[in-house]
């Protein structure tokens, strides 16, 4: 478990960093990687508890009764491991986009719905550790049906966010290229932190809504607009309509 959930916390900054940049798609590869590169972790986990876990019970006791029920119990812990490896990064996904609510939901759901009462009843019916261990592989698919659902949520929500917004691909020597149908009423107004060359816009502002998008958080933007609406600065990438970050 230590791998995937390195794998949740490294997607949550991921994310949040390209949510941030308004790169939505880009955070979405990451996801892809992120689950490809966990699962190859995770099918090597799963065939070490399910085919040979009596050697990791082996290793704390040297009881044989202790050692197969040990097995037992690991053979549907294999399964969850092939998994967590989707789980996490879904959950450090959703994480970054600060959807934090719906991983807490998910989770109390899966833990009350799924898990304790599968547990519950395989420990009457069976009382076998495998059988009572299928609850936490049970309540992991479930909860990968609810990230895939909401995925879809997400991404079209995304793509309205996309439509209504006119951010450009990168441009050599800069991070990246905005342009404004208007100019903002004040600077104050203006973006994110991080802008820092040249602003120049077409015609004077009627009202200031930069491109839509959640994650361009106003800061203040220390330049000034000259008369002619060029911000003030000494950065040579000026490109009339279009402000360079």
């Amino acid at each position: 478990m230590l791998i995937p959930a390195a794998f949740m916390q490294a997607m949550s900054a991921f994310v949040a960093q390209n949510h941030g940049a308004g790169k939505p798609e880009r955070a979405i590869e990451g996801l892809k990687t992120a689950i490809g590169l966990s699962t190859a972790f995770g099918v090597a986990m799963f065939w070490l508890a399910f085919f040979h876990g009596d050697l990791l019970c082996g290793a704390f006791s040297s009881d044989p009764e202790v050692v197969a029920a040990g097995f037992d119990y690991l053979k549907a812990y294999g399964i969850d491991c092939l998994l967590t490896c989707f789980l996490f990064c879904f959950i450090g996904f959703y994480n970054g986009l600060g959807r934090t609510g719906f991983v807490m939901l998910q989770g109390i759901a899966a833990a009350f719905l799924i898990r304790i009462p599968v547990a519950y009843i395989m420990c009457q019916t069976t009382g076998r550790l495998f059988y009572i261990g299928l609850g936490i592989p049970c309540s992991t698919v479930f909860q990968i049906l609810l990230c895939f659902v909401y995925f879809s949520r997400v991404r079209k929500h995304n793509s309205g966010l996309a439509a209504k917004s006119d951010v450009l691909e990168n441009v050599p020597g800069t991070c990246s290229t905005i342009r404004f149908n208007e100019k903002p009423k004040s600077m104050d107004d203006l973006c994110r932190s991080g802008f820092s060359n040249t602003i120049r816009f077409d015609e004077k502002p009627k009202e200031m809504e930069i491109c839509a998008r959640q994650a361009f958080t106003p800061h203040r933007f220390s330049n000034k607009l000259d008369v002619d609406g060029v911000a003030s600065t000494n950065s040579p990438h000026r490109k009339k309509g279009c402000c360079s970050c």
